[in-house]
Formats: C-alpha cells, structure tokens, sequence
C-alpha cells in the first residue's frame, strides 16, 4: 500500500513539474538570423568590370588586289616623222670651217602636196675610211613649208672630229594642216661690208600686208655660188617687233662668211599678234 502512494506521489511531482517549466519540442527549428549580402570590395579601389565579350566575325577569304596602271602621267603623243626620199629632199648643200667650228649649210625643198613643218637635217659625219665619226642636226629656217616653198638650213658643229672626210644628210618632218602667216613683203634690200673679214650685211624693209597685227616677223635668207649650191644661210628678226596692217619695219641680217656668194634670196614668216 505505501508502495502505491509512493508512485502516485511521483507521478503528481512530475506533472506539476511540467506545468511549471514546459519543455520545447526538439523537432522545432530554431529561427536563424537573415542573411546579408555584401559586395566583393577589391583591395584597388572599384570592382574590376568584366568586358561583355564580342562575337569575333568569321575570317574571309581577301581577294588579290588587281593590278593597276602606273599614276604616271600619260606622255602626249607626237605625229611619227616622214622621211621618205625625194618627198622633202635636201637640193644641195656646202660645208665649211669657221673660228674652229664646222658648219654645213643647205636647202631642203617641199615636194609634198601638202604643207609640212619642222623639217629636220640630220647630218652624219665620216672619216675617209667610211667610219662613222659623229653627227649633229638642226631644223629649216621656216617652220612650215607650202608645197614647192623651199627654206635654209644650217648646222653648227662647234667641236668637228678629227678625220672628218665627208658627211650625209637626211630629213624628217610631218605634215600639218597650218598655214604659214607670210603676208609680209620685203620691200626692199641690199648689201654691204660689215667692215671685218669676209661679213657682210643684208639691209632691208618690210612690211606688214596682213589684215592683222603681226609679230616676230622673221627675215631668212639663203645664199648661193655662181653655180646655184648654197653656200651660206642666215637669219633675223624685224627691228619692229610688232607691225599693224600695212606698217613697216628695217632689218638686218648678218653673214659671216659671205663664202663668194654671187646672189640671195630673203623670204619671211610671222605670227599673228594676239
């Protein structure tokens, strides 16, 4: 019996126990706090910003580039020179030696129907063996020639080679549609000593019969032997650099050597004033 009492006696200890402190269940979660997410603060000052990445572009194929033409400017082109005998030939001509230089004198003739200009005299210079032993050139004393207008020539060869013996002639030229401007007359002209050695001068007047005003009113004049073969050649402009229609203007041309020169012959040519 006391046992009994003993065992009720515990069992009201403990539920009074219980009421008085309750006791948590052990499967309840204890509440954590909230969590805070701080940046990343690197030790350099900002974040390092990563670089948005870009879509690399697929390699294609770069053609050959296409060969170019030179930029060099385009040389204008030049009418190729005739030179066919007979067409614009050489009627005669003479050489002789002045104040140590070589000059060969001479007259080239238009056979052509048409005009032609800048007739050039190539001379080729040999010893007495036939060896070529140079060459020099110049042009007509007219820069254009109607058909059968003859013109002078004459090339200065200030250094001769030794051994020269004898010389050929050629010419080249072109044809042009140019006329030349040679209504100018030469009224009148002759000659005189020019005081020293063999110089002479060729005196005149010329005028202008042109409708226009001219200038550089070029006087040529060609010499000849009592046989016809030229034999010395000259040239000069008008002292009056610029004539009006019908004005006139004295002249002089200079040769040295007159190389017995039985007669000449003065023609001229212009330009129109503009």
């Amino acid at each position: 019996m006391r046992r009994v009492l003993i065992f009720f006696s515990s069992v009201l200890l403990l539920c009074l126990v219980l009421t008085l402190f309750p006791v948590k269940a052990a499967s309840e979660t204890p509440s954590l706090p909230p969590v805070v997410y701080l940046p990343l603060i690197r030790k350099d000052g900002l974040p390092a910003a990563t670089p948005t990445p870009t879509n690399t572009p697929v390699p294609t194929n770069t053609p050959a580039p296409t060969p170019t033409a030179s930029t060099s400017a385009t040389p204008t082109m030049t009418p190729t020179p005739t030179n066919v005998s007979g067409d614009v030939p050489v009627l005669s001509s003479s050489t002789y030696v002045a104040n140590g230089s070589r000059s060969i004198v001479g007259e080239v003739e238009n056979n052509t129907s048409s005009n032609v200009e800048f007739v050039k005299i190539v001379a080729s210079l040999y010893n007495s063996s036939g060896g070529s032993i140079g060459s020099s050139l110049n042009y007509a004393d007219l820069d254009i020639l109607t058909p059968g207008q003859r013109a002078p020539f004459s090339i200065l060869i200030s250094s001769p080679p030794a051994g020269f013996d004898h010389y050929t002639l050629q010419t080249q030229w072109t044809t042009t549609s140019l006329q030349p401007i040679s209504c100018t007359t030469v009224l009148s002209v002759s000659d005189r000593s020019a005081g020293f050695d063999d110089a002479r001068l060729i005196d005149g007047q010329v005028r202008n019969d042109c409708s226009s005003t001219v200038q550089f009113v070029r006087l040529v004049a060609t010499l000849y032997d009592a046989s016809g073969r030229v034999v010395q050649a000259g040239l000069a402009f008008s002292t009056i650099a610029t004539l009006t229609p019908g004005q006139t203007s004295p002249f002089e041309i200079a040769i040295e050597p007159w190389n017995g020169a039985t007669r000449y012959e003065v023609q001229t040519e212009a330009q129109l004033a503009p």
